[in-house]
């Protein structure tokens, strides 16, 4: 709606009930990496010893 018809942020965000700084964020990352700059991209962690460790269920909880 933004791109193809014109439309500003704030009519767009209404249009669809969504806040206007996503409508912001999703152009942003559009125009920077195409459709692939809107995938999904928490929790994909690249390379070994990346992101939060995996606790040992066998291990005993602190509590």
């Amino acid at each position: 709606m933004y791109l193809e018809h014109g439309f500003g942020y704030k009519r767009v965000a209404k249009e669809l009930g969504i806040p206007e700084a996503s409508i912001r964020r999703w152009v942003k990352f559009y125009e920077n990496e195409g459709m692939s700059g809107l995938e999904e991209k928490r929790g994909k962690s690249k390379g070994i010893n990346k992101g939060r460790p995996r606790e040992n269920p066998l291990s005993l909880k602190r509590h």
